[in-house]
């Protein structure tokens, strides 16, 4: 039983999860086991998780088929009842296409439009008798809950199922603080926090923030601790809080310079570009951005770091009126987050693009880009998507003028809009 829903007996042998480690809700690709390479091996959590996953039907000696199951959790007779959970396993590459039966992609369990997420429908919702579908089995299970949670994460995060990616972290909070593992503690509240950051709760956000920092602190855990500065500095951002941001994005390359971490450095670097940016600092956001992408090119797969630092630079640059430049940049970061899965940010950035590409007269192109970001705020029920809608509006009515023009470029006479 998986997330509390019964997994078939005859499920691929080479369907297996693989975990994430303490999946930061901006952590870089090199921390987390990409989709494809999922059914490579059974990863330490696939193993701790052993007995909550079936066994798949195997052949005896005598040829016979048998079942070999684990124990079924006390709730698990009602998870038929209830919506299958949004997991899945991918199997391991093959020479020939498997069976639909057997190869089942995460994305077949979601709907195609993604629900709009609000405050209210994140927080925590009152204690009822039915058992939720993210509710681990028992109480030994409380870390598995907590590291499922955390393997889901990033994939939750970046295809725009927050709802689902809150469900998951709130029991996860949950099974932390029955567990009184800190650490659990501390790291849910983290990822928690970029929930409602999604949301745009930003006070409920910090507030998770605050409560991860105090339990980072208490157990003298410098990484930890820098995460949460990452996401801190970025939710500040987005209130325009942009000096308070610039102390955040200063601490994470603080505590993670004493751990020689020079990623994460990195990663503080970025936010810094970004603050200095919006603060008119563009040249400085530059010189800062390059020396930082430097060290994303030399990661292992720094392409998470890479596409938010092209992003960056393309905005100083169009603040410094190079708009090629700029568009170049956008280009760049929006292939990137495309590669990553990473809908939202893949969106924000073909606004950017196509404001750019007007400004140099490309219209067509700038039309291409925005019907791209209309698509990804569209799938997210993101309220994004009217400002896309406004910008195409507009150039349809500027187009049309246009074809109304006489030879000489002049209307003359006024005749109406």
């Amino acid at each position: 039983v998986v997330m509390g829903r019964a997994v078939p007996s005859n499920a691929a042998p080479r369907s297996v999860l693989m975990r994430a480690p303490l999946a930061n809700p901006m952590a870089p690709m090199s921390e987390v086991a990409e989709p494809a390479a999922w059914g490579k091996g059974v990863s330490a959590a696939a193993m701790a998780l052993g007995t909550m996953i079936a066994v798949p039907k195997r052949k005896s000696a005598k040829g016979s088929t048998t079942a070999s199951q684990c124990p079924t959790p006390p709730h698990a007779s009602a998870a038929a009842s209830r919506p299958a959970a949004i997991i899945s396993a991918v199997p391991a590459r093959r020479s020939r296409p498997m069976p639909r039966r057997i190869t089942r992609r995460l994305e077949d369990h979601a709907p195609p439009i993604c629900p709009s997420i609000t405050p209210e429908n994140i927080r925590p919702k009152a204690t009822t008798d039915t058992p939720s579908p993210w509710t681990s089995a028992n109480d030994e299970f409380d870390t598995h809950a907590s590291e499922l949670a955390w393997a889901l994460a990033n994939y939750l995060d970046r295809q725009g199922y927050w709802t689902e990616y809150a469900a998951t972290q709130q029991t996860s909070l949950v099974s932390a603080e029955r567990n009184g593992n800190l650490l659990l503690q501390a790291t849910t509240h983290r990822i928690l926090g970029w929930t409602y950051v999604r949301a745009s709760a930003f006070d409920d956000a910090l507030a998770h923030f605050q409560e991860a920092l105090r339990l980072f602190d208490q157990i003298e855990d410098r990484p930890g601790a820098a995460m949460t500065h990452h996401a801190s500095c970025w939710a500040l951002m987005s209130l325009g809080h942009y000096v308070e941001a610039l102390d955040h994005a200063s601490l994470i390359r603080e505590l993670m310079g004493a751990t020689g971490n020079e990623v994460w450095v990195a990663f503080g670097a970025s936010a810094a570009a970004r603050c200095r940016a919006h603060l008119g600092e563009c040249e400085e956001a530059i010189s800062e951005a390059i020396a930082a992408l430097m060290v994303f090119e030399a990661a292992a797969d720094g392409r998470e770091g890479r596409a938010e630092l092209k992003h960056t630079l393309g905005f100083a640059k169009s603040k410094l009126d190079r708009p090629e430049e700029s568009i170049s940049e956008y280009v760049e970061s929006a292939a990137l987050y495309q590669a990553l899965g990473d809908r939202a940010h893949e969106a924000t950035v073909l606004l950017s693009l196509g404001d750019g590409l007007l400004a140099v007269g490309r219209s067509d192109e700038a039309e291409d880009a925005w019907k791209r970001a209309l698509a990804g705020f569209e799938h997210l029920a993101r309220p994004e998507a009217e400002i896309v809608r406004k910008r195409l509006l507009s150039l349809t009515i500027v187009a049309n003028r246009a074809d109304r023009l006489p030879a000489d470029g002049c209307y003359g006479e006024f005749t109406g809009p």
